[in-house]
């Protein structure tokens, strides 16, 4: 499949096709495998991204900087900033845009906060988690699965249960389970604050 991501956003995995999503766990896995023979894998030098966790994470922070360190990225992590405060959002968009190639946003909102960043921005915005998705994780849990199991293909007619608040994460697993044609299952509390809601039940079947 040719690469078809050039210039897009990644918000959310129900916006990509199986194939597409597919593309995306063939190429970590080539990466990885690269990086386990020592290749030099500094494919974009003089690029640069920026991130901005309004929610914290030590490892998608981690995972964000090393990936960007091997891949000869410049990359910038707004740890003291305005963002938001005595700076728009729209301002600061603008300068990033102007300044970097890609954005990383990770917040603790809903995912129209993400859409609305970019619809501002010139350049893509990466997803590294929100309420509505966590594209990159479950990127990452696809290609575990995939070593576990054979390689492409290899989920397709497994089965994966989440345990837990079923809530919103729940939701997430859903897609993922409907890319890799996997069978899914919810086993949460029987009760109403913890249970997918319909508009996302229904978006995963």
């Amino acid at each position: 499949m040719l690469n078809n991501f050039v210039g897009k956003d990644i918000i959310n995995i129900s916006d990509m096709t199986p194939d597409q999503f597919q593309y995306l766990v063939d190429l970590a896995a080539q990466l990885k495998a690269e990086k386990k023979t020592g290749s030099d894998q500094r494919r974009w030098l003089n690029k640069s991204i920026i991130a901005q966790f309004e929610w914290e994470s030590t490892r998608t922070r981690c995972a964000f900087e090393t990936a960007a360190h091997d891949l000869g990225l410049g990359f910038t992590y707004l740890s003291n900033s305005h963002f938001g405060l005595k700076e728009t959002v729209k301002d600061s968009i603008r300068v990033f845009s102007a300044m970097y190639d890609a954005i990383v946003i990770r917040s603790q909102r809903e995912e129209g906060y993400v859409r609305e960043i970019a619809e501002l921005a010139d350049v893509p915005v990466i997803n590294a988690c929100c309420e509505g998705d966590h594209p990159t994780q479950m990127l990452a849990d696809a290609l575990t699965m995939q070593e576990l199991w054979g390689g492409p293909s290899s989920c397709k007619g497994k089965k994966l249960a989440f345990v837990g608040n079923c809530a919103t994460t729940a939701m997430w697993y859903g897609r993922l389970c409907a890319l890799l044609g996997m069978d899914y299952y919810m086993v949460g509390p029987d009760d109403e604050r913890y249970r997918l809601c319909e508009g996302y039940e229904d978006q995963v079947k």
